[in-house]
């Protein structure tokens, strides 16, 4: 028995295809897909567009007001925002916080933020290749120092106007499976030293960051290197594309790594891939008997109150062996025309037009 299929058919990993176009096209079948939804695609334009058509015969057409949808990749979040005011883009999925006061005051334009269903942390490199075999990957003790160095919310506040949730578990605190007592620890630099001193690591300790090179995750860099030269860390951050970053980590050619995970509507989807003993994103090379054990079971067991205590268990084991650095819960926020009527927003931040209008 598996209990979080049906969350799964609700998600991206649960979306029809054609059977037909996917084994005809095989590997190159995501450069033109055929799928079941209100849309077709239509073309894409590599760091252009990529466009999409509505689909006449779709079973609820009728609730789709858009014949033609464009999507705009647009890295520069100072560009996105100055497209939106401009009435180039009509909708912007990705609001830097600091810009959310702007949005607002604007007449033209409407703010939505709403809690999303991942995670920002840092991942470590736990022995998996030669940059993990070192006192930080190897030693849980070096990394809740780690931990113990950074102030979670005043890291929110600098970098992001406090809109984020601090969480130290895969999860924000907005799901149904977070566990209360699976909590941040508040900052102590004192103690952070003892535990390097401890693990008979040398002062100061260097550690390389590896963060995603936008303004944004440069800055909690700098703000996490800040406080953790308070603990005896010494940080140097290396700010790289976002892909190639990506790659670097699948080889496991980094040894922390500041990165989020959208997240999935169970609990199960936030750990499984990423932290399982041998799952296709353990990256991190998390090998845990105990954990393993403990999610397994939570997938087969239906009853809400029970999968509780398993995972109340499982995040527990995380917060110990750290594999991961929870950081916060990100919110999404979305600035659009004030013409756009109906937008019902869905914790995923998938953009759903069903109902969606636009207001002449």
């Amino acid at each position: 028995p598996d209990v979080v299929f049906l969350s799964q058919l609700g998600v991206r990993a649960g979306v029809p295809v054609s059977p037909k176009a996917a084994e005809a096209a095989g590997k190159d079948f995501a450069l033109n897909p055929v799928c079941a939804g209100p849309y077709k695609f239509v073309e894409r334009v590599a760091q252009d567009r990529i466009v999409i058509d509505r689909v006449p015969s779709y079973w609820d057409a009728a609730n789709y007001h858009f014949s033609r949808v464009t999507f705009r990749p647009v890295t520069d979040s100072t560009v996105r925002l100055a497209n939106l005011q401009a009435g180039a883009v009509d909708v912007n999925i990705e609001i830097p916080p600091v810009e959310m006061e702007n949005v607002r005051k604007d007449a033209r334009l409407k703010l939505v933020a709403f809690d999303g269903l991942g995670y920002t942390g840092i991942s470590f490199n736990l022995g998996r290749t030669a940059l993990g075999q070192t006192p930080l990957g190897t030693d849980a003790r070096v990394r809740r120092a780690f931990e113990l160095a950074i102030d979670r919310a005043a890291l929110n506040q600098v970098a992001y106007n406090g809109a984020h949730a601090v969480t130290a578990q895969p999860l924000p605190p907005t799901s149904p499976f977070y566990i209360q007592a699976v909590q941040p620890p508040a900052r102590d630099p004192a103690k952070a030293r003892a535990l390097l001193a401890e693990a008979g690591v040398k002062t100061p300790y260097q550690v390389v960051l590896t963060v995603i090179n936008q303004p944004d995750q440069i800055q909690v860099g700098e703000v996490i290197q800040s406080m953790a030269a308070e603990a005896g860390f010494e940080v140097k951050i290396n700010a790289m594309e976002f892909v190639a970053s990506l790659d670097a980590a699948e080889k496991g050619n980094t040894a922390a790594y500041l990165i989020g995970w959208t997240g999935r509507p169970d609990a199960d989807g936030n750990v499984r891939d990423l932290l399982h003993t041998g799952a296709p994103v353990n990256w991190v090379g998390y090998k845990s008997e105990g954990f393993d054990g403990l999610i397994d079971q939570a997938r087969g067991v239906a009853d809400m109150g029970q999968r509780l205590a398993l995972y109340g268990k499982a995040f527990e084991t995380l917060h110990q062996d750290m594999p991961i650095l929870y950081l916060y819960a990100p919110r999404w926020i979305f600035g659009m025309s004030s013409k756009i009527e109906g937008f019902a927003p869905v914790a995923d931040g998938m953009l759903r037009l069903n109902g969606v209008s636009m207001r002449k």
